[in-house]
């Protein structure tokens, strides 16, 4: 039998569990350890514990739901994340507590609910195609992945796109040209360096002008010694 209710503070360590357990299935998100994922929802201000719908069987976490509610946007909630345990998948489990959000929030007056895994917590993930090459921040949910057709079966819509580009850097080549641009920049940087000295030897001699000269201004014993830094100043 499948219980739901919502989460409490010694939850999140098989909140834990069961994400790793997903993402190391489907291979897209990167694992966390226990003390990595609770500091990443403890310490975000956008988070709470009353808004973490979790579906039980008996004592074991088969699946839980996070909503998001940032203060800047009183009338959209966030899902940012929807984890289910392979085996108790196609049962309604996640379906469940999709509708018991839904109702949740309807009735606290919020109009819209997004479904986006980049907010508030940034899941770490893996460049596809790649060596595990991991990016601190999922760009959102991965297209043709069960979770993306879960939520186009929920009556969501797609409303955005994004793109994830990665280069090997590992045998890469600056080109001629960009050679010969990187030459000139450190060759300004040369000149200006130059420039830069001789202006603060300026300034220094007019720093150490100013001040004989207003010694000069208070003595006029120290009329000849103000005549030579003059000579020795513009003589320079």
């Amino acid at each position: 039998m499948i219980t739901y209710r919502n989460a409490n503070i010694n939850d999140l360590e098989m909140m834990c569990l069961l994400f790793n357990e997903v993402v190391n299935l489907d291979g897209f998100y990167k694992p966390f350890s226990v003390d990595e994922y609770k500091n990443k929802m403890l310490t975000d201000p956008n988070f709470s514990l009353d808004n973490v719908y979790l579906a039980l069987s008996g004592k074991m976490l088969v699946s839980f739901m996070i909503v998001v509610v940032r203060p800047s946007n009183s009338d959209t909630a966030y899902i940012n994340a929807l984890v289910t345990k392979k085996e108790y998948r196609n049962q309604g489990i996640a379906s469940n507590l999709l509708d018991q959000v839904e109702k949740d929030f309807l009735a606290r007056g919020f109009k819209t609910l997004v479904a986006t895994n980049f907010l508030p917590s940034c899941y770490a993930w893996y460049i596809p195609n790649t060596d595990k090459h991991d990016h601190p921040c999922a760009p959102g949910i991965s297209i043709n992945s069960s979770l993306y057709f879960f939520y186009l079966h929920h009556r969501f819509d797609a409303i955005s796109y994004q793109d994830a580009f990665h280069l090997n850097l590992s045998s890469y080549k600056y080109s001629d040209k960009i050679n010969e641009i990187i030459e000139r920049k450190e060759d300004l940087n040369r000149i200006a360096d130059c420039d830069f000295t001789k202006a603060v030897q300026r300034e220094e001699q007019g720093q150490a002008f100013t001040e004989v000269a207003n010694q000069a201004l208070t003595t006029t014993e120290m009329g000849s010694q103000l005549n030579y830094m003059i000579k020795i100043s513009t003589t320079d």
